[in-house]
């Protein structure tokens, strides 16, 4: 694309024009999506982060007025979106591995096992609490270990749908975690082993 004919285009997109915003999608969605997934490594994950991109233009399309190179715009979207990907996956796999390697780590063990299943407990108990659809996405992935596409297949919903109610699930729990005592001591031995 020319630089006159991607001002014209961004014009247009600023203005609301549907067809702009088609125009745009499908001129730059390849290149996009070669960054992402050379920055992510993963198809799927590479998808969310151009819509995204998409997504967070057109909603504040006002104020991209000044841009002068349209291209160099997204691309630092989308690399920016990709890193928020990768945070929230390490952030996501990380404490659900330090969850079950902490139980399995204490059972043999009689103080520590006592405390691990309270605390054990307490996750059942605050799991079964969570709304009907979130709860069974949270199992699936923790108790099967399924990954989010196998999860999203089976339940006919999309690969981002499953990774928001596992973050959300995450996030319940752990403001959950923070307003319990108890399990708040038990959670400064997993922070002190396995620096949650």
């Amino acid at each position: 694309m020319s630089g006159k004919r991607d001002r014209a285009l961004l014009q247009r997109f600023i203005a609301g024009d549907d067809s702009a915003f088609a125009e745009l999608y499908d001129a730059y969605w390849e290149r996009l999506f070669l960054c992402a997934v050379r920055i992510l490594d993963n198809e799927d994950d590479a998808e969310d982060a151009v819509q995204d991109t998409f997504v967070s233009c057109w909603k504040y399309r006002k104020s991209i007025e000044h841009v002068e190179n349209i291209q160099s715009y997204l691309l630092a979207i989308v690399r920016n979106n990709a890193v928020k990907i990768i945070r929230r996956n390490i952030e996501t796999r990380h404490y659900l591995s330090s969850i079950k390697s902490f139980f399995d780590e204490l059972a043999g063990a009689s103080d520590e096992a006592f405390m691990a299943k309270g605390l054990e407990q307490f996750f059942e108990s605050e799991i079964e609490k969570l709304p009907t659809k979130m709860r069974e996405i949270f199992l699936l992935s923790r108790k099967e270990e399924l990954s989010h596409k196998q999860i999203a297949e089976r339940l006919g919903i999309s690969n981002e749908t499953v990774k928001k109610q596992i973050y959300n699930s995450l996030k319940t729990l752990r403001e959950k975690l923070n307003k319990d005592q108890y399990s708040a001591l038990i959670l400064l031995v997993m922070i002190k082993f396995y620096c949650l």
